[in-house]
């Protein structure tokens, strides 16, 4: 699993990867969503946009119900 950061002109900031033996594929989306998120708020960056190509994750993550 893997996820990267760009700056507002899309030039690379910084990248994480990491081993999760998880077999189910929504939450190891769902885990490097989180350690994505867990990086930006260390780094104190201000905006972060997030993409997925995980119609499931997004789905959990935007549920207000």
């Amino acid at each position: 699993v893997g996820g990267l950061f760009r700056d507002v002109e899309a030039r690379w900031i910084r990248g994480f990867v990491g081993d999760i033996s998880i077999l189910d594929n929504t939450r190891v989306e769902l885990l490097t969503l989180l350690g994505g998120f867990e990086i930006s708020w260390r780094k104190r960056f201000a905006h972060v946009v997030c993409y997925s190509d995980s119609t499931d994750a997004l789905s959990l993550m935007t549920d207000t119900s």
